[in-house]
C-alpha cells in the first residue's frame, strides 16, 4: 500500500490523516469553492509537499522503487512541489472579509508558528527525534512525521495571517477532519507509544483538549463558529 515499509504503522496512519484532510480540501477546490475560501489552505499544502519531496530525495534507498505505490508517490511529489505553488501564485490576489476575533488569531498564530518551528527542527535534525521520540522513528519517518506536524501547525498559522472568516472556514474544516483522523491513529497505535516518555503528551497535544495546542483547538472552534454565522 505504501511506497516504503513503514514501521510502526502509527506513522502510516499519521500520514493517512493528512491525505484525508487534503482530500476534503481539494474536493472543495474542485467542486468550485471561491478562491477566497480556499486560499489560506495552499501555503500549508506547499510546505508539506516540499518537505515530503525533500525527504523522499534524501532517502530514496528506503523506497520500493520497482513498485506501483512508489511510482504514484514519486509522481505526486515531483508534480505538486511545482504545480501547487504555481496554482497559488496564479490565483493570489488581495482578499477581503470580516476579521476573525483578534484573540483567536493571536493564539492560532502563536501555537501554529511554534509547531512549524519544532517540525522544522525535527526535519533538519532527525537524529534528535530518533533519540527522544516516544515511538520508533527512522530518519525517513522522522522527516515525514515532521512534514505532517508542520502541515497541521501551518494551517493555524495561515488562517491567522489571512485573518478573515471567509478564508478560515474550509481550511479549518479540513484541519479538524485531519485532527479527528489523527486522534484515531493515536488511539489505534497507542501500543507503539511509550507513554512514560515526556514527549508523548506533546506529540498528541494537537488532539488533546488538555494541552496548550488543545487550547488552540478551542480557538479554532471559535473561529469556525464565527465564520459559519457570517457565511
Amino acid at each position: 500500500l505504501w511506497a516504503w515499509t513503514i514501521a510502526p504503522p502509527l506513522t502510516a496512519m499519521l500520514l493517512g490523516s493528512v491525505y484525508l484532510a487534503g482530500g476534503y480540501f481539494y474536493a472543495r477546490v474542485l467542486f468550485g469553492a471561491p478562491w477566497e475560501r480556499v486560499a489560506a489552505g495552499f501555503p500549508p499544502v506547499i510546505l508539506f509537499v516540499w518537505m515530503a519531496a525533500i525527504a523522499t530525495a534524501l532517502h530514496l534507498d528506503r523506497f520500493h522503487d520497482d513498485s506501483l505505490p512508489f511510482a504514484a508517490w514519486a509522481a505526486l511529489y515531483i508534480v505538486t512541489p511545482i504545480g501547487v505553488p504555481l496554482l497559488y501564485l496564479h490565483n493570489r490576489r488581495p482578499l477581503s472579509g470580516t476579521p476573525l476575533p483578534s484573540m483567536a488569531r493571536l493564539v492560532l498564530g502563536v501555537v501554529g508558528a511554534a509547531i512549524v518551528l519544532a517540525s522544522l527542527v525535527l526535519f533538519v535534525a532527525p537524529d534528535v527525534g530518533i533519540d527522544n521520540w516516544p515511538y520508533t522513528l527512522t530518519p525517513l519517518t522522522a522527516r515525514i512525521t515532521a512534514a505532517v506536524l508542520a502541515l497541521y501547525g501551518s494551517v493555524w498559522l495561515s488562517v491567522a495571517l489571512y485573518g478573515t472568516s471567509t478564508s478560515a472556514r474550509i481550511p479549518l474544516q479540513a484541519h479538524a477532519l485531519g485532527l479527528a483522523a489523527l486522534l484515531v491513529a493515536v488511539a489505534r497505535g497507542e501500543d507503539a507509544i511509550d507513554w512514560g516518555n515526556p514527549l508523548a503528551p506533546t506529540l498528541v497535544a494537537v488532539a488533546d483538549p488538555h494541552g496548550s495546542v488543545g487550547e488552540a483547538r478551542e480557538w479554532e472552534t471559535t473561529a469556525m463558529d464565527f465564520a459559519k454565522r457570517l457565511l
